[in-house]
């Protein structure tokens, strides 16, 4: 009796682990990458955003086609190109005959392409997860990336995709910054890409930052700091105007934005921030004139 019962038990034990490993894995599995694009179009039709994540699931699961109405084509073409990094996977993209989608042409066999996609969708996961997403206030996880990306990317002007800034850790103006807005928006957080043509920057992120719209960009902390300041953090526009030179802002369609969505001025202390440390959930940033605590919310 006691040996058919310590049978049952060590069948018990096994099963139970089984179980544990299949709910872990369906865990793991229920964790996928969003289809997430620049908020500046989120008023874009119902119809387009449906194609344009037609789009991206096809090139996701590796598909050689990718159906949608042809009316949709501009639209398709304007959120893949500005919100989608692994279209850097994607060599050519081909109109099908009947003009009612797009067929695909990938850079890689099947095999590599989809251990590339896993990869992708792992090292963004990292990201996340080294930021505390999920256990940290938005605005705490803007503030950890954006402080993750200047201590662990480095810049480097060649580099032009978001995809290669997040896989490999290096980076331009661009790349950064659209890696910075595409985690944002993949973390629930609104971003959009600013570009500015009339002064020497000409790429910022806009964040939905502290109850407002602020401009960012890491990627001149990276390269006028060392990443070690904030002097590119959560900017007004009269701050941006002020340190940047800039005049006119517009999103990726080229279409003006108004410089009063970024008129709150409660961060503009950290202009002359070279420094700041992170103690017991209070950010102090060193500036020119003083020590200056983050008002996180």
């Amino acid at each position: 009796m006691k040996r058919l019962f310590s049978i049952v038990l060590a069948c018990l034990l096994v099963l139970g682990v089984f179980s544990a490993c299949s709910k872990q894995e369906s865990g793991e599995e229920s964790r996928s990458l969003k289809i997430t694009y620049d908020a500046h179009y989120e008023n874009m039709s119902e119809s387009s955003v449906r194609a344009y994540t037609a789009l991206c699931e096809a090139v996701m699961n590796g598909e050689e086609e990718a159906a949608f109405g042809h009316t949709m084509t501009d639209d398709v073409n304007t959120l893949y190109y500005t919100s989608f990094p692994l279209s850097a996977l994607v060599s050519e993209l081909h109109q099908t005959e009947d003009t009612n989608g797009f067929k695909i042409v990938y850079a890689n066999d099947a095999d590599a392409h989809k251990e590339l996609v896993e990869e992708f969708s792992k090292k963004v996961f990292e990201i996340q997860d080294a930021c505390g997403l999920g256990s940290v206030s938005n605005d705490r996880f803007v503030f950890n990336l954006y402080t993750y990306i200047c201590e662990n990317v480095t810049f480097d002007d060649t580099v032009l995709a978001p995809y290669e800034t997040i896989m490999n850790g290096s980076g331009s103006l661009q790349s950064i910054s659209q890696a910075f807005e595409y985690i944002l928006c993949q973390s629930g957080i609104k971003a959009s890409h600013i570009t500015n043509f009339d002064s020497g920057v000409n790429v910022l992120s806009a964040v939905y930052f502290s109850n407002a719209w602020y401009l960012f960009c890491p990627a001149l902390e990276i390269k006028n700091t060392e990443g070690k300041g904030l002097e590119y953090f959560a900017m007004s526009f009269e701050r941006a105007s002020t340190t940047l030179g800039v005049d006119t802002l517009t999103y990726s369609d080229l279409t003006e934005v108004d410089p009063t969505y970024f008129a709150e001025t409660e961060y503009d202390k950290l202009e002359s921030a070279t420094s700041y440390t992170d103690d017991s959930g209070d950010i102090v940033a060193e500036c020119s004139d003083g020590q200056f605590t983050l008002p996180l919310k």
